[in-house]
């Protein structure tokens, strides 16, 4: 292993994420919440965004005290400024929310 390789169970990117202030929007489950989990593990502070309150907080308990949470929906234009507006600070942004509509593809 070459001397700036990360050792087993190091977190890549830690020492950049040390302190910082990290959005992920859609971190309530899946690849939002695994991304949290190593976003917190280096350090930083997350804030979940999502639509499901409860997903949500309980996301934010597993997490712990470098958690927080807000509701957001990205289809209603509204919600996403109110969602940041009280955040003093945004470092980096992570969204693995997605919306979409179901139909044929042709008319």
């Amino acid at each position: 292993m070459s001397e700036h390789a990360p050792g087993p169970g190091a977190v890549p990117g830690a020492p950049a994420l040390r302190g910082r202030t990290v959005v992920l929007i859609g971190g309530g489950s899946g690849i939002g919440l695994r991304v949290a989990h190593q976003v917190v593990a280096a350090g930083a502070e997350v804030v979940l965004g999502g639509r499901t309150a409860q997903r949500l907080a309980a996301a934010a308990r597993e997490l712990g005290p470098a958690a927080s949470w807000r509701t957001v929906d990205i289809t209603d234009r509204a919600s996403p400024a109110a969602f940041f507006a009280p955040l003093e600070r945004v470092d980096h942004l992570f969204t693995s929310a997605a919306s979409y509509r179901v139909g044929p593809m042709r008319p």
